[in-house]
């Protein structure tokens, strides 16, 4: 939807990633999605249509810029390898720069906010989402899917989303046997803890049965804070210990709580050399994410599952590193914490194609239902997915609505339409409107008209988002069985809906 009488801004280059966020728009239907008939083609005339499988790796904390096939600096050749033969988008969009609210609405297709569990001062803080809801890996599981997961942030589990999937084994069920076939038969070299969480799923794709259809689903941790590269790839960093005002370790273990708090309280008083190398240990951390990447792809290629299975890499939320006195994520929606990689690899995807249309996570599981051509049934707040840019077709426009920030800041939410973001406060300011992919301010003489209808637009959404939580509500209040949501749990989500103006 573009704003009447307002031309979007040229594209320039953020960071080696390209940002000038026009809106995501809707899917056109079935009959028409060029890889859905691709699909239909190779399973013959009259003959029943193949099954693909699915692996979706999320990286945590990644953010958008930093792999070598984004222009960026991170050695990162599986990563690229998957660009080289899928399709990139250069404007990938996470619906919250933080993995609690991000993960939620990854895996259900709607926003976080739609599932309240609590709030601290008229601000959602946790989720819920009820057993009754059914989700897009639910509807994948009834399609005959086998579903493996195994998320390594607790953060992006707790909120009941991971329904439909079962846990892959972990490191220590396995038997000594077994780690070895996954390493012979992936190469996996076992670096620490962060490569022994990858043996379950690794195991997994190496002995589910020939001709079963699945959908593993892989959480790395990494980059995320503390930024502990193991080696060898930490020694990839060339380091004048004499330049740093504190010991080494400091810098890569946390000795005062979490790494991204520490960063947060010592980041205004970094020096640039300290800060680069700070963001040095992020970049091994994410190369080493490559090097886990290549494992899961070696292990398809083992069992010849490659030309049938899609491949699909993201993350949840990038991460700041001084940009406007921004450190670690969450605390705003600044264009690095939004912008995340999105790579998708498959049969009949074309290879090596980048996109330039803005798309958000948000519709990434109701396309992979698109690619997997499962029909998710007409089921209420259905979301359209983006299949179709997959083969060079068109969606109509819309905005892309963020929310999730901390209850510690003063943002609510924020709106990116055309190239241009509106950030609402909940401290009583006026709306911000911002260049999206810079954050710096409009020309004025068009901000006037910008924010009018931004504003309109952000009021729309709310007001639809309000309707969902009331229909949620509303259900809690008839319905004293819901399954997954005791007394003492549906009293408080009660409670909270009230205190929002969702329930009268």
């Amino acid at each position: 939807m573009s704003i009447p009488g307002v031309e979007p801004l040229p594209g320039f280059q953020y960071n080696g990633a390209m940002e000038n966020a026009a809106p995501r728009g809707r899917c056109v239907g079935w009959p028409i999605v060029p890889v859905v008939f691709f699909l239909i083609l190779v399973a013959g005339c009259g003959g029943s249509a193949p099954r693909f499988n699915l692996v979706l790796i999320v990286s945590d904390a990644l953010r958008g810029d930093i792999t070598g096939c984004y222009g960026g600096p991170a050695l990162t050749p599986n990563i690229d390898w998957l660009a080289e033969h899928g399709v990139l988008f250069e404007r990938a969009y996470s619906p919250s720069p933080r993995t609690l609210p991000s993960a939620v609405a990854m895996l259900t297709a709607q926003h976080a906010s739609a599932f309240p569990a609590e709030t601290e001062k008229g601000h959602v803080i946790k989720y819920h989402v009820p057993e009754g809801e059914v989700l897009p890996a639910e509807i994948v599981r009834a399609a005959g899917y086998t579903l493996v997961q195994h998320v390594e942030n607790s953060n992006a589990s707790v909120s009941n989303n991971l329904q439909g999937f079962e846990a892959a084994p972990m490191f220590g069920t396995l038997t000594s046997a077994q780690i070895q076939s996954v390493r012979k038969n992936s190469g996996l070299i076992l670096r620490g803890k962060a490569y022994r969480q990858l043996a379950g799923t690794l195991h997994f794709l190496l002995t589910v049965p020939d001709g079963q259809p699945f959908f593993a689903f892989k959480w790395i941790l990494d980059p995320h804070s503390y930024y502990d590269p193991p080696s060898p790839f930490l020694e990839r960093i060339a380091v004048d210990a004499g330049r740093l005002s504190r010991p080494i370790p400091f810098y890569s273990h946390a000795h005062f709580g979490y790494q991204w708090k520490k960063n947060r309280m010592f980041g205004p008083e970094m020096s640039e050399d300290e800060l680069e190398y700070v963001k040095n240990l992020y970049i091994r951390e994410v190369e080493s994410v490559d090097e886990r990447v290549g494992y899961l792809l070696n292990a398809l290629r083992k069992r010849k599952l490659l030309d049938r299975t899609f491949v699909v890499f993201t993350a949840d939320h990038g991460e700041s590193f001084g940009e406007g006195g921004r450190y670690s994520h969450g605390h705003s929606y600044a264009a690095e914490l939004l912008h995340v990689p999105l790579i998708l690899v498959g049969p009949g995807l074309p290879a090596g194609k980048r996109l330039n249309h803005p798309v958000s996570l948000l519709a990434l599981m109701p396309t992979l239902l698109e690619l997997l051509r499962i029909d998710a049934g007409g089921r209420e707040g259905q979301r359209d997915g983006f299949a179709t840019l997959l083969e060079g077709g068109t969606v109509a426009a819309g905005p892309i609505y963020f929310d999730g920030v901390k209850s510690s800041t003063p943002f609510r939410d924020a709106l990116i339409v055309d190239g241009y973001k509106l950030v609402a406060f909940r401290d009583g300011r006026p709306p911000r409107l911002l260049v999206a992919e810079n954050d710096e301010a409009p020309p004025a003489d068009r901000s006037p008209e910008l924010a009018r209808v931004m504003k309109k637009m952000l009021r729309d959404l709310l007001a639809r988002r309000k309707g969902v939580q009331r229909r949620l509500g509303d259900r809690l209040a008839r319905d004293r069985t819901l399954p997954g949501i005791d007394g003492e749990k549906r009293r408080k989500i009660l409670e909270n809906l009230r205190s929002l103006g969702y329930l009268d």
